[in-house]
């Protein structure tokens, strides 16, 4: 390709490499993504890009909000362990909340321990088994002991995709634990180990939290069949029957209303078939499974007249920034990213050391955040 045509992100990346292979940052530590973007006349987003490209090459270890931080560097200084990390996060309007509140947790980590994650992995159609063996090889041969693994939830063909990389590492008896959620499927049986938060304590608590606030008809929100949006679920049908039984909510309809999005709905179109449902079923409760969606459909039933929080109270999950922006804040339960990765590198350190052990899940409980979206009635 003529060097015209290469994209920008690509060609500040190759700049960036060869600054750092001659010597520049020898002290390990780069500009932040703004000062790198107003020094090469480029925006904040065409620096992130160009940045990603040498963090999946395995050259930059870290960011954080003071700077960029080269893995050599990093290594050197710590001498601790490499883990490899593959994020599946799902596209969409808001796919870059969604992955930094997942990269967070491993950011954080690398930021105050000895441990190193490599994201160099590549999976997409036309990646063939060897190719993906042969990954696993190279990632064994940069010093990495293990991988953290996010399935896709979004389809059944990303679904082959996850599973032929897993397949290629047991091949290779490179040991996975997956972050955030199972392998697509109901009810799937735990083929790896597993950590994530309490879904099913995060559906209870925010379930409960509607019902405490004199919410009479909630339903629940879920997207995928994966073991997160099932475990939410669950705890939203446990809330429900527990109020129902208990006597105290005399005016509860406890009929279950779980509202599945379609899977090829995203964005404006998604925000206004879910308004359609809120009012067709006549909700005065919602629990959606993210912040993103819950602002979305608020700001569709604002237009169509619907008082927030006195007609509809709202809660969201995992806390995205994307909640906490507007003058009627989103209640959330949140996502506890870094202790997820520790007790994950804790669950791998004892895959290694026991390779046999039958599959092993670590749930983590969030916290619920109570903002405007769900005042009392």
């Amino acid at each position: 390709m003529p060097p015209s045509q290469t994209p920008k992100y690509y060609r500040l990346s190759q700049e960036i490499e060869s600054r750092i292979s001659s010597g520049e940052w020898s002290d390990g530590r780069m500009p932040s993504l703004r000062e790198l973007a107003e020094s090469s006349g480029v925006s904040v987003v065409t620096a992130s890009r160009a940045i990603q490209i040498l963090r999946d090459k395995g050259i930059i270890g870290r960011m954080d909000n003071s700077g960029c931080y080269l893995a050599n560097a990093s290594q050197s200084r710590h001498a601790g362990n490499v883990w490899g990390l593959c994020l599946r996060v799902t596209p969409g309007s808001w796919h870059q909340l969604a992955n930094a509140i997942s990269r967070d947790g491993f950011d954080q980590v690398m930021a105050k321990s000895n441990d190193r994650f490599l994201e160099i992995f590549q999976l997409d159609d036309k990646v063939t088994a060897e190719q993906l063996e042969k990954q696993i090889r190279q990632a064994r041969a940069a010093g990495v002991q293990g991988i953290f693994f996010q399935p896709s939830r979004i389809s059944e063909q990303l679904l082959r995709q996850d599973e032929a990389f897993l397949a290629a590492c047991t091949a290779e008896k490179m040991p996975v634990v997956l972050f955030e959620r199972n392998l697509r499927g109901r009810y799937r049986p735990l083929e790896y180990d597993l950590v994530a938060v309490d879904d099913f304590d995060g559906g209870v608590r925010c379930t409960q939290h509607l019902l405490e606030t004199g919410r009479c008809r909630v339903a629940v929100v879920v997207a995928s069949p994966t073991s997160s949006h099932e475990g939410r679920v669950a705890g939203y049908l446990h809330a429900l029957q527990t109020a129902l039984a208990s006597g105290n909510y005399p005016k509860l309809d406890a009929t279950p209303r779980v509202i599945e999005m379609p899977a090829d709905l995203s964005g404006k179109a998604a925000d206004r078939w879910l308004a359609d449902r809120v009012q067709q079923f006549k909700c005065d409760g919602l629990f959606c499974f993210q912040d993103s969606l819950a602002v979305g459909v608020m700001m569709e039933l604002l237009v169509r007249g619907v008082n927030i929080p006195r007609d509809l109270a709202v809660v969201g999950y995992e806390n995205l920034p994307i909640g906490n922006i507007f003058t009627t804040g989103v209640t959330t339960y949140s996502y506890p990213a870094e202790a997820m990765v520790r007790a994950g590198i804790q669950l791998m350190r004892m895959r290694i050391a026991n390779p046999n052990l039958p599959p092993l899940k670590v749930l983590l409980r969030g916290e619920l955040i109570v903002r405007e979206s769900s005042k009392p009635a």
